[in-house]
């Protein structure tokens, strides 16, 4: 059995401190919600990546493989999606704005 890495073992805690700190976050701005599935996913990651040390190494690792896709796509869909919001939204103001050329002619 290979050795336990306490690196991969500090980085599952602090995955962990942070999910378990993202419902207070999410009380103070809701646009946060979209990035919690790939958090999630991250976090099995992490999870699985510390106990393919300790036991089933080849299952767990075939989980960390794919939860690392998972939430890789979901952070994207996520970036992605944020990102075509404040593009509609930018538009929106841009057609609000009233037309500042006026040449004085009717």
């Amino acid at each position: 059995m290979a050795e336990f890495e306490l690196v991969k073992f500090i980085a599952m805690l602090i995955s962990i401190i942070s999910f378990v700190n993202f419902p207070i976050i999410f009380k103070k701005r809701k646009d946060f919600i979209k990035y919690l599935p790939g958090l999630f996913s991250l976090i099995l990651v992490l999870t699985f990546s510390s106990l393919d040390d300790l036991v089933l190494s080849d299952f767990f690792s075939l989980l960390e493989i794919i939860f690392l896709l998972v939430g890789a796509i979901l952070l994207i869909i996520a970036v992605f999606n944020e990102y075509k919001a404040l593009i509609s939204e930018n538009q929106a103001v841009r057609k609000k704005k009233p037309n500042q050329e006026y040449s004085g002619e009717d």
